[in-house]
């Protein structure tokens, strides 16, 4: 049983120091006036009122009663005790001379308001006529008014688990210097929170006499934990708790992630904790012998002693039963079914051309033993978009059943091609000529696995992965799918690097037509291979950016002019301009004579400088990043990938043209292994080889124009994004510097190893 009171003009009844009295003076026309009684609006108003009530209560708060400003709640279990601390608290504020406003008084109820919360002898829920603001809100369109969301959410973040992760893109948005810009992932967290909070559960009580649990978990981005107790065999939750990991903490190992969560919530939670044994959970097995760790030094010493004032015993529970605290520290999926977004780990051992031996032995028939078709129709809302697609009226209708809203913008694309459900794009989108096959939930791993882990895929990243599913399939949420796999694929980050350099202001160099310029790079030694292979020499295009790799036993030049003459010119012509490094091979007296010999003239990059031949310095490293993840153990096999690799990055956009380089040589897209796989088509057909030489000059012509105007574009945004980053330093002649040299890794070869 409760009782709320709310008190009446309560600044008027603090009086003022005459000392102070002048720094709340304002002018009427009357003349100068002060106030003798705090007046409304003083920054430090509610501190000195709150020190008044405390004064007044401070031998029943806490036991009797609780205050927070002007609000009183009286509690009690029997009706007689109430009655008594009631009478207690009325004597203490008359003899105060503050008194009560009757109409905002609530006595002798099983449940009240306070606070902006619901509490009752069930425990406290979040007030459903303030969370109704919440849910009203709408969208912001400044920092200004995401802080005043934020503000009013976070009030309630103890309801909500994960509270800090779902909040993370809101908060990013509110730091100093940052662009105010609205994203699908703000909007995903705007939505969510909102959500949560209306559906917020009724948090329990706790009791001293009961063992306390607490499970803690992290992520990559943030930590949380929850506080519970057992009763009638069920844990029922006492608090939430949860807050994003900072730039710093984001780069600690797992273990030391995991111990950061337990030793903040520990603290967070001490008032419950200190002074009894409690229950700490964890999914992360290594720290079950937290107290027995040996010789911990510097700040894991200092956690391990925060943790020694309290007593506890350790429990691993496995992932799939950590589930609670796991979805605190981790942000909500997109959609309402989330999609399994692990990628499955590749044994390097023994690595394979996944996507070549999962073909299957047989194409069979549209409609027949059509796997894809198959799942489509056992995907439960798959099967009901069919089922009306199928109708006569369901077929031609604009707008899905309510079921189905979600699918509305894409409804009217969502079409039957034979036994499979397709999405044409609208005609303004830049996929307008694809047709994009609807994928299943069940299968989305396993064609992203295809298109970005697999050797034909190279882990190339979001951008190229984007429009390789673009091209070619179409799931609710797949935008935000393929960039949660990129960001989350382990072997991608293990190649990362972070450096910083001098930058002078960049030097763009645009090509106007295929095989102009063309540049000339060795990357090697490599570890020999059976077949004496010991080098790799790329060759690339400046325009179309196709590239070429071919594997050799030594530099030498005249090894190296030979397979250029054979391998580049023979097949595509002689190019006007050879750009390459300062290699002995290339500024040797044969390879200048097989360039004057074809009228090709030859340039070659600044000294220590091999950023000037940036085009094939960033494909080498890309080339080293993609043999990396699929060489064996001994990396002895890297030349029998390569032309595996070669194909997955001919068949990838680029971005600086906007078109794969297999289509601006050929005029058309690669055939994916997947392509083959799924049956996905054969492309176009004509009915004359005239026919066909036409729509191919067509289309190159078009491609080409593109092309151009893509490239100088992208030079155009390259040159101000390298220059707004440029910084460099005059030096004299004689001044003493440092030169920064390259450290390499003992044993295997570090272009082609991943860093962890």
């Amino acid at each position: 049983m409760q009782d709320v009171f709310v008190l009446s003009f309560v600044f008027w009844l603090v009086e003022l120091d005459p000392v102070d009295k002048y720094k709340t003076a304002f002018i009427t026309r009357q003349g100068l006036f002060e106030f003798n009684v705090l007046s409304f609006g003083l920054c430090n108003n509610p501190s000195t009122f709150q020190r008044l009530m405390d004064l007044v209560l401070a031998d029943l708060q806490w036991t009797t009663c609780l205050v927070y400003l002007d609000d009183i709640i009286i509690f009690g279990r029997t009706f007689q005790e109430h009655l008594d601390r009631l009478d207690e608290v009325l004597i203490k504020l008359r003899q105060a001379n503050l008194k009560v406003k009757p109409t905002k008084c609530n006595l002798f109820a099983t449940q009240v308001q306070y606070l902006g919360h619901i509490i009752s002898s069930k425990g406290v829920k979040a007030d459903p006529a303030k969370v109704e603001a919440v849910r009203q809100w709408p969208v912001p369109k400044n920092q200004t008014e995401v802080r005043s969301f934020l503000g009013l959410a976070s009030y309630y973040r103890r309801f909500v688990k994960g509270f800090a992760e779902i909040a993370r893109p809101l908060h990013q948005l509110t730091e100093k210097g940052r662009r105010f810009k609205w994203t699908e992932a703000c909007q995903t967290a705007f939505e969510q929170l909102k959500v949560s909070l209306m559906s917020a559960p009724v948090l329990v009580y706790p009791d001293p006499s009961k063992t306390f649990i607490v499970d803690t978990d992290a992520s990559d981005a943030g930590i949380g934990a929850l506080l519970s107790q057992e009763e009638g065999g069920f844990e029922h939750v006492i608090a939430y708790a949860s807050r994003a990991l900072t730039k710093q903490e984001r780069k600690y190992a797992t273990t030391k992630k995991e111990l950061l969560s337990m030793v903040t919530f520990i603290k967070h939670f001490k008032h419950y904790l200190l002074g009894k044994e409690f229950v700490l959970r964890t999914d992360h097995n290594s720290l079950r012998w937290l107290h027995n760790f040996q010789g911990l030094e510097g700040q894991l010493a200092r956690w391990v002693e925060q943790l020694a004032s309290f007593q506890y015993k350790i429990v691993h529970r496995p992932g799939r039963g950590h589930a609670n605290a796991d979805a605190l520290s981790r942000l909500p999926a997109y959609l309402s079914t989330p999609v399994p977004l692990e990628p499955a780990p590749l044994t390097r051992g023994a690595p394979v051309i996944a996507a070549v031996q999962n073909v299957p032995p047989k194409v069979t028939p549209e409609g027949e033993g059509d796997e894809l078709a198959q799942a489509q129709w056992e995907d439960a809302e798959l099967h009901k978009i069919i089922a009306q697609k199928k109708k006569k009226e369901g077929g031609t209708g604009l707008q899905p059943p309510d079921d189905l809203q979600k699918y509305a913008p894409v409804w009217s694309q969502l079409q039957m091609q034979g036994s499979r459900l397709v999405r044409f794009p609208p005609l303004n989108s830049d996929a307008a000529n694809q047709v994009q096959v609807v994928i299943p939930t069940v299968m989305v791993s396993d064609i992203l696995r295809q298109l970005h882990n697999d050797v034909t895929g190279g882990h190339l990243g979001i951008q190229k992965l984007q429009a390789k599913v673009k091209d070619r399939f179409y799931w609710l949420g797949w935008f935000g799918d393929v960039k949660r796999w990129c960001r989350e694929c382990v072997d991608c980050g293990s190649r990362k690097a972070v450096g910083k350099q001098w930058r002078a202001p960049l030097q763009s160099v645009v090509t106007s037509r295929p095989y102009e310029r063309v540049a000339v790079d060795i990357l090697g030694p490599l570890p020999e291979t059976p077949k004496e292979n010991k080098y790799i020499v790329v060759i690339g295009d400046y325009f179309s950016r196709w590239t070429e790799a071919f594997p050799l036993p030594n530099q030498e030049a005249e090894t190296v002019a030979k397979l250029l003459v054979e391998q580049w010119v023979c097949r595509f012509g002689a190019p006007r301009i050879i750009h390459t490094d300062q290699g002995r091979n290339f500024e040797s007296r044969l390879f200048k004579e097989v360039c004057q010999l074809l009228n090709i003239y030859k340039t070659r990059t600044s000294p220590y400088h091999p950023q000037s031949d940036g085009m094939v310095e960033r494909f080498n490293r890309t080339l080293a990043s993609m043999l990396s993840l699929f060489v064996d153990d001994n990396q002895a096999n890297w030349d029998i990938l390569l032309p595996y690799v070669m194909m997955a990055y001919r068949s990838s956009v680029h971005s600086s043209t906007g078109f794969t380089p297999y289509k601006v040589v050929f005029g058309k897209e690669i055939v994916l292994p997947v392509d083959v796989m799924l049956n996905l088509g054969g492309g176009e057909t004509f009915s004359s080889t005239s026919e066909y030489v036409a729509r191919l000059l067509e289309t190159l012509s078009t491609v080409v124009e593109a092309v151009k105007g893509h490239q100088l574009r992208a030079a155009v945004k390259q040159k101000a994004d390298y220059d707004f980053r440029a910084h460099f330093q005059y030096y004299s002649e004689g001044e003493l510097v440092w030169v920064r040299g390259k450290v390499r890794k003992k044993g295997a070869l570090s272009k082609i190893t991943t860093t962890v």
